[in-house]
C-alpha cells in the first residue's frame, strides 16, 4: 500500500512539474505541502480512478492524489478548465483565435478584431480524435509552441463568460485555456485575453515532422467536424484575408493541394 501510494505521488508530482499550466509546483516538499490546499485539492479532483480500483481504504487527501492521475492520461479537459480558472466574476472575456476560430465562430460575441500575441508560434503538432479525426485514427491540427522573438497572427473575440461552456466543450482535446497579452493589428493597444493551447505533455499530442508529413497525414484523416483537409484550406485562406503570411501553415497547404491534385 505505502509502496504504491509513494508511487503515485511522485508521478503526480513529475506531471505537475512538468506541466505548469496545471498547477505551479517548485519542489516535492512544495507539491506535498499543496496538498493540504483545499484549491489544490479541488483542481485534483479532476483528474482518474485507475489507482482507486486497487485501494480498498482512502481518506480526502489520498482520493485527490490518485484522481490527479487522470488529467494527465485523458484527453478531456473540460472540467480541469472551468475548475482551475472559472469566469463568471467577468463581464466579458477576450478570446484569441489562431486556429479554427479565425473562421468558424460557431458562438455569439460582442466584438471581433485582428490581433496578435508575441512568443508564440502556430504548429500542426496536436492530434484531434473529436473534430477533423477519430480516436482510432486522429487528425491533426494547430496548438501553440513558445518562441522568442515569434508573433502569431489571429483574431479575437469579445465574449461573455457563458460561452466558455460551449468553447471548453470545442477546445476539450489537450487544451487548456490561459490568459496573455493580446496587441490589436489595425489599433494600437492592447489587452489581456485568453488562449486554448494544448502542451506537449497532453495526451493527444503529436509532436514535429516534416511538412511533407503532416500534409500527407491531413490529407487522409477525416472526422465528425469533417475532413482534415478543410481545416488547413479555410485556415490558409483566412490568414490571407488578413494579410498575414505563416510559412508553417503555407508549406503544410503547398504539400497537401500537391498530394490532392
Amino acid at each position: 500500500m505505502a509502496t504504491l501510494k509513494n508511487k503515485i505521488i511522485k508521478q503526480i508530482y513529475l506531471f505537475f512539474t512538468k506541466n505548469p499550466f496545471y498547477f505551479r509546483v517548485k519542489s516535492q516538499n512544495d507539491f506535498l505541502a499543496k496538498t493540504r490546499s483545499k484549491r489544490f485539492c479541488d483542481i485534483l479532483k479532476y483528474s482518474l480512478s485507475f489507482y482507486e480500483r486497487r485501494i480498498v481504504t482512502l481518506n480526502n487527501q489520498e482520493h485527490f492524489l490518485i484522481s490527479a492521475v487522470r488529467s494527465a492520461m485523458s484527453h478531456n479537459t473540460i472540467a480541469l478548465n472551468q475548475q482551475r480558472q472559472p469566469l463568471d466574476h467577468l463581464d466579458s472575456v477576450w478570446l484569441f483565435g489562431y486556429g479554427s476560430l479565425i473562421y468558424k465562430a460557431d458562438f455569439p460575441y460582442l466584438q471581433r478584431k485582428p490581433a496578435c500575441i508575441y512568443g508564440w508560434q502556430r504548429r500542426f503538432w496536436q492530434g484531434s480524435h473529436d473534430h477533423r479525426g477519430t480516436p482510432e485514427a486522429p487528425g491533426r491540427v494547430l496548438t501553440l509552441i513558445e518562441a522568442a522573438g515569434e508573433r502569431c497572427a489571429g483574431v479575437a473575440y469579445q465574449v461573455t463568460p457563458q460561452i466558455f461552456a460551449h468553447l471548453d466543450h470545442r477546445e476539450k482535446n489537450g487544451y487548456l485555456r490561459f490568459f496573455t497579452e493580446l496587441h490589436w493589428q489595425d489599433e494600437p493597444g492592447q489587452t489581456t485575453g485568453l488562449v486554448y493551447l494544448a502542451s506537449a505533455d497532453n495526451e493527444a499530442y503529436l509532436g514535429p515532422d516534416s511538412d511533407a508529413a503532416i500534409a500527407a497525414h491531413i490529407a487522409v484523416s477525416a472526422g465528425p467536424s469533417g475532413p482534415n483537409s478543410e481545416y488547413l484550406l479555410q485556415l490558409a485562406a483566412s490568414l490571407r484575408e488578413l494579410g498575414e503570411h505563416d510559412e508553417h501553415v503555407f508549406a503544410i497547404e503547398r504539400e497537401l493541394l500537391n498530394l490532392l491534385a
